[in-house]
């Protein structure tokens, strides 16, 4: 079956002005695994990744979809989670990491401590409702559902009119104390929009880390940097494995590194959260250089800089 979800735009890449005049749900965004569970006109149900491979082996949610109360012909776009590890509100990396190793698993056993939490539903074949109207439709079907459940609704924080930064910035506070993800900015006027779409809005969270530059990387020849430093190899307290940042610089600073070496220098980093790949090494999700610690950097343009 084909299957294909809204995926969020990122709202740093573009102005906050994206926000105007638009009413938007603001839901946690949950660091899990993409599933789309579709319960048909027959109340067959079936589950698909973002990429349209099926998973047969969630049979304990399949189940539990049986129930009468949830519609036919109707997809839920969900979140795989680990449930203990969701509801003890771990850092998201350590949430992704185990929620990713038991929804890769065959054979129902493997995957009974999976959770769906669905934030958003939509007819197959193209949904012409509003957003407000399909979540009002998830709100009527998770309604008094408890943690004990097998799929919730996703928690939701209110709605923001506009370019509220205050309070998107109030919220994503909160979610960080607990360790979040993020916040996803849903318009409520918006159909379901299959693909990259700005009627979904990710607000991702960023923090600032210190890192002790170890080794450089010089750009391969042919690229449009040849002749200068691509990337610092640094080490940053808590990531088990040398942190390559090559995100941040200008040509100015990438020339200037190959004549004044930044080794034994330490730079700030800016990153959303630290990572794990799948042999257990920690890193950096997405390290982006800000600047070096104590003076010594290069002259760069002043730019208006959103968070």
């Amino acid at each position: 079956m084909q299957l294909t979800p809204m995926l969020g735009e990122n709202l740093k890449n573009y102005p906050i002005s994206v926000l105007d005049g638009k009413l938007w749900r603001m839901s946690e965004k949950i660091d899990g695994v993409r599933r789309l569970f579709y319960k048909s006109s027959t109340g067959d149900i079936s589950a698909w990744s973002r990429t349209n491979h099926e998973d047969i082996w969630l049979t304990h949610i399949f189940d539990y979809l049986r129930a009468p109360w949830f519609p036919l012909d109707t997809v839920y776009d969900c979140e795989l989670v680990d449930r203990e590890l969701y509801f003890k509100k771990v850092p998201s990396f350590i949430l992704r990491s185990g929620t990713n190793a038991k929804a890769s698993q065959q054979y129902p056993d493997n995957k009974k401590d999976l959770m769906a939490i669905c934030f958003d539903i939509f007819k197959p074949g193209g949904d012409l409702r509003k957003g407000k109207e399909r979540d009002a439709e998830l709100y009527s079907i998770f309604n008094g559902c408890s943690q004990n459940e097998l799929m919730m609704r996703v928690p939701i924080f209110g709605n923001v009119f506009g370019a509220n930064e205050e309070l998107i910035h109030k919220t994503m506070d909160r979610i960080i104390s607990e360790n979040g993800e993020g916040l996803m900015l849903m318009d409520m006027d918006s159909i379901y929009i299959p693909g990259r779409s700005r009627a979904l809005l990710k607000v991702k969270r960023t923090q600032e880390f210190i890192g002790m530059v170890t080794d450089v990387e010089m750009a391969r020849p042919g690229t449009k940097i040849e002749g200068m430093v691509a990337a610092v190899i640094c080490r940053v307290h808590g990531c088990s494995v040398p942190v390559r940042v090559g995100s941040g610089f200008n040509n100015a600073e990438r020339i200037a590194m190959t004549y004044d070496s930044p080794i034994g220098k330490e730079i700030e980093i800016d990153a959303f959260s630290y990572s794990r790949d799948k042999k257990g090494a920690v890193s950096l999700n997405l390290p982006i250089f800000k600047q070096f610690v104590g003076g010594n950097n290069i002259e760069r343009k002043k730019t208006n800089k959103r968070t």
